[in-house]
């Protein structure tokens, strides 16, 4: 049974002096700390402790997974070169000491992409997996109403101390309430207390409480910064757990990993500037910012981290609308207005574009066409119009049956289909099955590939099919609880159209399936339509017919099944046939018929055989071994050779046809040679 990786949504604690992992006390809960260390278990225990967390880490950890296991070359082609991501400062204080100037706070933004992006002046090459993570950050310009702001919030608390209670992310416990957590991330700086440094939530959590928070005196590299955490690392680390990185020590020992394979494994965290510090057989990346190092230690991501962290904004990531938010969109302050021309509520009189432009009004006006829009006023050339033989939409649907002991298996449909509009939705009723644990509903993976070759895939846990990644099944299906499972996914957004052949896969996408697993179900297709472009077709179209037709657009009920012994002959253009499988009419298919004797007398009897064959019999006097079965010459069987054989050995003298054992030769007549045999054994016992 698959146990879902249960991740450290952690804080950064630390400890005083040289006594690791002590509470401080509380004449010391706003000195600074020695030492980063990590010692928030309750908040690891309380994130957790929600089914929903847990069940919604499980599915990002699997669409990580497929995403990891893709060819760098389809990732780079599925995703934003460089994400940049909108930062909303909450600066949350109860003095002026706790407020941090405005040039604190951008000094950290600008260590966030220097750090992120590999341009941070002590970068260095001690390590060659070292890389750029292609993520940015920029300020808030816009608030969600789509207001222009300066990115910075500042709110007057009394609270003292907010530890990691996340009282500071509500504006009802003295805080400030975040942002919409899939525009922004959402940065709260505060005085944390107990000596903690920061920390973060992982993907998968609460939207209200989505963010990371940093003690007011380890922000930026200005202000209130404090050594030996004064460099802004504090943010760089809890950013790259709001990313999905873990510690590289993987929060345990030697065996314990952190899920980038770029990182050597660690039995622990490093303090200070460890450089050099060995342990489970290599040497510690103490550079690393998911290590425990001094900020001035720590200058690298890996290139495995950085493909764990867009793995968050690819198809399907959890923070993937991150990447396409307005949440920088420059603000306009003189001359605003669309300056498209070619934009509906274009303005002549604007010199500075303000992102306003609408272009609803243009589209399809032709009545006609299978993409005509009602709306739309000025016609955009777009217009697809219907062909012969296909109409507009179509919704084509396909049984499947996927049923393994072990491993893996699949079904393959190739069909001859027009999209002109390109696949709108797919909707997929199931029936899952399994004799024990080991699989989930959700090992389901689903293959869709167009005429012109693109193709994705939807859900299974451990494979992939290398296409892009449309989707992940719901959360509710990573059980192995048998019963009915639906779900509609919308594939509009992936162009998948065309004329010509299309390739539907169903696969088991669970490579250790250890029980019997079986998925059978429908898939249904809408804006698919069985068929080309032409002439009408009569002919079959039941895809499970001997004579099935992938060209026909009418059935004409002309279908042929197979049943019993019979099969198909394969043929998929309207001429396959059945094929007998029961030649003789006995009953027994002829793969199962067995050739053999019959005669349970000979010496090749067959008690399987289903088909008589040729039968061997031994020598007269003889078995089927070649032994011999007594002596010729005692013609009456009595067990000596006397006078009473010979009276009726000469009794039958001169015998030409249908002689008794008097013909002791076997010649098939008694002669003078038959009694010169039995004088020679005349008086001896057989």
């Amino acid at each position: 049974m698959r146990i879902p990786t249960l991740l450290f949504a952690l804080c950064l604690v630390v400890s005083f002096g040289n006594a690791q992992g002590v509470a401080p006390t509380a004449s010391q809960s706003n000195a600074v700390p020695a030492q980063r260390t990590c010692a928030s278990h309750d908040k690891y225990v309380e994130m957790m402790g929600g089914a929903k967390f847990s069940e919604m880490r499980t599915r990002i950890e699997q669409q990580t997974q497929r995403w990891e296991s893709q060819p760098v070359e389809q990732r780079s082609n599925q995703a934003n070169t460089v994400v940049t991501i909108p930062v909303v400062f909450h600066v949350v204080y109860a003095n002026g000491t706790q407020n941090i100037s405005d040039a604190q706070i951008m000094s950290q933004l600008q260590i966030l992409n220097d750090d992120f992006r590999r341009l941070n002046s002590d970068a260095d090459n001690t390590w060659s997996q070292a890389a750029d993570s292609e993520v940015e950050f920029c300020l808030a310009t816009n608030d969600p109403q789509g207001n222009p702001t300066d990115g910075i919030l500042r709110v007057s608390t009394t609270v003292s101390s907010f530890g990691t209670s996340d009282n500071v992310k509500f504006s009802s416990s003295g805080g400030s309430d975040a942002w919409p957590a899939g525009s922004y991330l959402n940065f709260w700086v505060c005085n944390v207390g107990g000596g903690i440094l920061g920390y973060a939530q992982f993907p998968g959590g609460s939207a209200a409480t989505d963010g990371v928070v940093c003690d007011y005196r380890y922000v930026g590299d200005i202000g209130t910064a404090t050594a030996p955490f004064n460099l802004g690392r504090t943010a760089t680390h809890e950013v790259g757990h709001w990313l999905n990185l873990y510690h590289i020590w993987g929060d345990g020992n030697c065996n314990q990993d952190d899920q980038v394979s770029d990182t050597p494994n660690s039995d622990a965290a490093n303090f200070g500037c460890a450089t050099g510090h060995q342990s489970c057989s290599s040497t510690d990346m103490v550079q690393n910012y998911m290590d425990y190092s001094d900020d001035a230690c720590m200058n690298l991501f890996t290139s495995g981290q950085k493909t764990r962290m867009q793995a968050l904004f690819a198809p399907g990531g959890f923070r993937a609308s991150l990447a396409t938010s307005d949440g920088c969109a420059p603000a306009c302050t003189i001359g605003c207005g669309c300056t498209d021309a070619t934009a509906c509520n274009y303005d002549s009189a604007a010199t500075e574009d303000d992102g306003s432009c609408d272009f609803s009004c243009q589209g399809c006006t032709d009545a006609e066409a299978c993409n005509y829009d009602a709306d739309a006023t000025e016609d955009d050339g777009s217009c697809i119009m219907p062909q012969d033989g296909v109409p507009c939409s179509c919704t084509s649907d396909w049984a499947f049956a996927v049923n393994t002991l072990t491993g893996t298996s699949s079904e393959t449909f190739t069909i001859e289909a027009t999209s002109l509009t390109g696949l709108d939705q797919l909707d997929v009723s199931m029936a899952y099955s399994a004799s024990a644990g080991g699989s989930w509903a959700g090992d389901l993976l689903i293959g869709i590939c167009d005429p012109n070759g693109s193709c994705i895939e939807i859900g299974g846990y451990d494979l992939t099919l290398g296409y892009t990644i449309a989707s992940d099944w719901p959360s509710g299906w990573n059980v192995d609880t048998e019963g009915t499972y639906t779900h509609s996914v919308d594939l509009s957004s992936f162009g998948l159209t065309g004329a010509g052949v299309w390739t539907l896969e169903v696969v088991n996408g669970y490579s250790s399936t250890g029980s019997s697993a079986n998925w059978d179900g429908t898939l249904s297709l809408t804006n698919f339509c069985l068929g080309l472009p032409g002439e009408d077709v009569e002919g079959c179209m039941n895809t499970t017919a001997c004579n099935f037709n992938v060209a026909a657009t009418i059935d004409d009920n002309s279908c042929l099944f197979a049943a019993g012994c019979d099969t198909c002959s394969g043929a998929t253009d309207g001429t396959g046939s059945v094929v007998d499988g029961d030649d003789d009419n006995d009953g027994v298919c002829d793969a199962d018929e067995i050739s053999g004797c019959q005669d349970a007398l000979a010496c090749n009897y067959n008690a399987d055989a289903t088909d008589a064959g040729d039968c061997t019999y031994p020598l007269a006097d003889f078995d089927c071994d070649g032994n011999a079965l007594g002596c010729a010459e005692d013609i009456n069987n009595n067990g000596t050779v006397e006078v009473a054989d010979l009276l009726i050995l000469l009794g039958d003298f001169g015998c030409t046809e249908n002689c008794t054992a008097a013909d002791i030769n076997g010649d098939g007549s008694v002669t003078v040679a038959d009694i010169l045999l039995f004088l020679a054994l005349f008086g001896e016992e057989c």
